[in-house]
């Protein structure tokens, strides 16, 4: 079940609402660690979807679940 977010979605806030609740969840973790989705919805705050990790897992995990995009070529 999705569990999201329906408050302010300024970029300029300095608490991410799944960090809050990963927190609220598990308690304190490490400075430096991203709070990525299972869900691969960035709204969930679901604590079952949230997991720990570093900025390179994210991007390996976003990667591997086929959601980067390409880049695009300006000189094509």
């Amino acid at each position: 079940m999705f569990m999201v977010w329906q408050g302010s979605r300024q970029a300029s806030r300095p608490f991410l609402a799944s960090r809050i609740m990963y927190f609220l969840t598990h308690g304190p973790f490490p400075e430096g660690l991203c709070v990525c989705h299972t869900c691969d919805r960035p709204l969930c705050v679901n604590p079952v979807h949230l997991f720990l990790g570093t900025q390179s897992d994210n991007v390996q995990d976003c990667v591997a679940k086929g959601r980067h995009s390409r880049p695009q070529r300006w000189d094509s």
